[in-house]
């Protein structure tokens, strides 16, 4: 991000999308951080909606619910 912050002025900065794939974190309040540095989208996808099918082919995701939760609280509807 430093790169990009140094090389392109604020109005060409302000345009570019920056969005990485990532699982959500376990602190939400990274999400302010990550908007500073001019992160403007996450792609935190589920997969699938259903909690059991889920669970069955994302083992290792954690709980489906904190992928939800982190998916309002970057929006800045739901818990920090």
């Amino acid at each position: 991000m430093i790169r990009f912050r140094e090389s392109l002025d604020d109005d060409l900065f302000s345009q570019v999308m920056f969005m990485p794939s990532l699982y959500p974190p376990n602190d939400f309040g990274h999400f302010h951080k990550w908007k500073e540095i001019g992160i403007n989208a996450v792609d935190m996808d589920c997969q699938v909606m259903d909690p059991a099918y889920f669970k069955a082919i994302c083992p290792g995701r954690g709980d489906q619910t904190h992928w939800f939760e982190a998916q309002e609280a970057w929006h800045g509807d739901g818990p920090s």
